[in-house]
C-alpha cells in the first residue's frame, strides 16, 4: 500500500468535502428546480399540476425540513422576483399568479419556517409601497368577495400571510418615508 503525501491527502480531503457540499438529500432536487424554472419562464402560468407537484415535494420534507436548506434560495429568489413584478404592476396585478406564487412560498414557510425563508425575500425600501398596495388589493378582493369558496379563501389567506411576512422584513430597513411615498401630496 502506497503512502500518500500530505498534499495528496489534503487534495483528496478537499475533493471529498466538495462532493459532500454538492450532495443533496432531496431526491427530487432536479425536478424541483425544473418546476420552479418552468413557473418563472411561464410567468406563473405553467402546466396545471406544476404548483401542486412543488407543494407535494416540499411537504414531503415536513419532518426533516433542514434538508431543503441548500435549495431554499433557488426556490425563493425566482418566485419572489415574480411576486415583485406583480406588485410593481399595481392595480393591474394578476391576482391568480400572485395566489399561486404565494401558495408555494407559504408551503415552504410552513415546512421550513418563515424566519429561514424570509431571509431570501427582496429587502429594498422601494418595495414597501408596492407590497403594501398589493396586500391592500388582495384585502379589498377578500372584502368584496361574497363567495363561500373555501379554496379561494385559502389562496387569499396564504397570499396575505406571505405578503405580511415580506412586509415584516421590509419594515426593518431604515429609510425615510418620504423616499418611498409616490403619491402626489
Amino acid at each position: 500500500m502506497a503512502m500518500l503525501s500530505n498534499s495528496e491527502e489534503v487534495r483528496d480531503f478537499d475533493k471529498e468535502a466538495e462532493e459532500l457540499r454538492e450532495a443533496t438529500f432531496v431526491e427530487e432536487a432536479t425536478e424541483l428546480s425544473d418546476l420552479i424554472e418552468d413557473i418563472v419562464n411561464t410567468n406563473a402560468a405553467p402546466k396545471p399540476n406544476a404548483f401542486s407537484r412543488v407543494q407535494k415535494i416540499l411537504e414531503k420534507y415536513q419532518e426533516q425540513p433542514q434538508l431543503l436548506d441548500p435549495h431554499i434560495e433557488g426556490i425563493v429568489t425566482p418566485l419572489t422576483a415574480l411576486l415583485r413584478k406583480q406588485a410593481s404592476a399595481g392595480q393591474d396585478a394578476e391576482l391568480g399568479a400572485v395566489y399561486r406564487i404565494c401558495c408555494i412560498l407559504h408551503t415552504l414557510s410552513s415546512v421550513r419556517g418563515y424566519k429561514t425563508v424570509v431571509k431570501f425575500f427582496p429587502h429594498e425600501a422601494a418595495d414597501v409601497e408596492q407590497t403594501l398596495a398589493l396586500l391592500l388589493l388582495i384585502t379589498e378582493k377578500q372584502s368584496a368577495s361574497s363567495s363561500s369558496d373555501g379554496e379561494d379563501k385559502d389562496a387569499i389567506w396564504e397570499a396575505q400571510c406571505v405578503l405580511l411576512v415580506w412586509m415584516s422584513i421590509l419594515v426593518l430597513i431604515p429609510f425615510d418615508l418620504s423616499t418611498v411615498d409616490t403619491a402626489d401630496s
